[in-house]
């Protein structure tokens, strides 16, 4: 019984230092592609994107989705798209952007592929955007599902967009 109770806890543990590892990966991954991106913007004589936490949950919870559902759209399984998800997470915006990839096992992989992708490339210079959110999700194989959203904030509104504003989605 005791001999039981130690190979569950020390299966936890494994558990927990793996999660713990592939946190730090993807930490990892999340802050490479910042840096890519705004070194790539600053080539462009553009202002550096600024990583919005709010973003990045909303990036991270699609990336995720998915990967769960090895689903790979610019929509969510209940088809809501990139404006619905906005509002779902409370980001008032003028102007937004989505890039999404799969398979690509590294940032500057993935980083590599969309800046030779003219609709990917367009939103990461896209001199409108302030702000920046990333999300990396891992299905059961191992394959990767990257976001890259992009906002320009419009402080005036509450969550939807208003008439003249603009949405880029590049995958």
């Amino acid at each position: 019984m005791i001999a039981g109770a130690l190979c569950v806890v020390a299966s936890l543990a494994r558990i927990e230092a793996d999660f713990q590892r592939d946190m730090r990966a993807l930490r990892r991954d999340v802050d490479a592609l910042v840096h890519l991106t705004n070194e790539a913007r600053r080539d462009a004589g553009l202002r550096p994107l600024r990583l919005d936490p709010q973003l990045s949950r909303m990036s991270m919870w699609f990336a995720r989705h998915m990967a769960t559902h090895r689903h790979y759209d610019h929509q969510d399984l209940r088809g809501r798209g990139l404006e619905e998800r906005f509002a779902d997470f409370g980001l008032p915006w003028a102007s937004i952007g989505e890039n999404i990839a799969k398979g690509y096992p590294t940032a500057e992989r993935v980083f590599r592929g969309w800046m030779g992708s003219k609709g990917h490339h367009s939103n990461l210079v896209n001199p409108a955007f302030q702000a920046i959110g990333i999300g990396i999700g891992i299905d059961r194989e191992g394959r990767r599902y990257w976001v890259q959203n992009f906002l320009q904030y419009d402080r005036g509104r509450t969550t939807s967009n208003s008439r003249g504003s603009s949405r880029h989605t590049a995958d």
